[in-house]
């Protein structure tokens, strides 16, 4: 097996030049496709605002238990359990703040990736990253669950506001 022509050495024949000519140009092309895919981005924690990801995980939690005070009853009747069935939230609230701080972070990645720096784009990522994986997600488990179609909507739209309103957040504050 011959290596690639840009790893051979160059020979100063007509087609040695050209041989050099062709990985020049080829290197162009790479450093070209890379800029546009914003590929020096991928993996820099520098450009992330880890205060802006801790105020997102922060505003996720409040979105979330405003949402499920004003739809409780709804919850609890699809659920299929009492609040004494349910037990103290005090567990689930330590694994929303984890989760909450993990999808904070990684949305961050998106918004920083997607270069968005204003509120519209922000929401935009947040939507996109909502549908495109907790929508998706949340349907396959609500199917093979058998789960109520309203506790999949009341689910689902409390993320997607979530991560609109995270989105925006970590947006402009990048």
């Amino acid at each position: 097996m011959h290596p690639h022509p840009c790893l051979r050495p160059v020979h100063h024949s007509a087609a040695g030049r050209r041989t050099a000519e062709m990985c020049r140009h080829s290197s162009k092309h790479v450093e070209i496709v890379s800029k546009s895919l914003n590929l020096e981005r991928v993996g820099n924690v520098a450009s992330i605002n880890f205060l802006a990801v801790i105020v997102a995980a922060i505003v996720n939690m409040v979105v979330g238990a405003i949402w499920f005070t004003v739809f409780r009853k709804t919850f609890l009747d699809n659920v299929g359990k009492s609040e004494e069935e349910l037990g103290s939230p005090t567990r689930g609230y330590i694994w929303s703040a984890v989760a909450s701080l993990v999808m904070a972070y990684v949305l961050a990645r998106f918004v920083d990736y997607a270069g968005a720096a204003t509120v519209g784009a922000g929401i935009s990522t947040g939507l996109w990253a909502g549908i495109g994986f907790i929508a998706t997600a949340g349907l396959s488990a609500a199917v093979l669950e058998n789960r109520s179609t309203k506790l999949y909507i009341l689910n689902t739209a409390y993320h997607l506001v979530s991560l609109a309103i995270m989105g925006a957040i970590l947006a402009v504050w990048s």
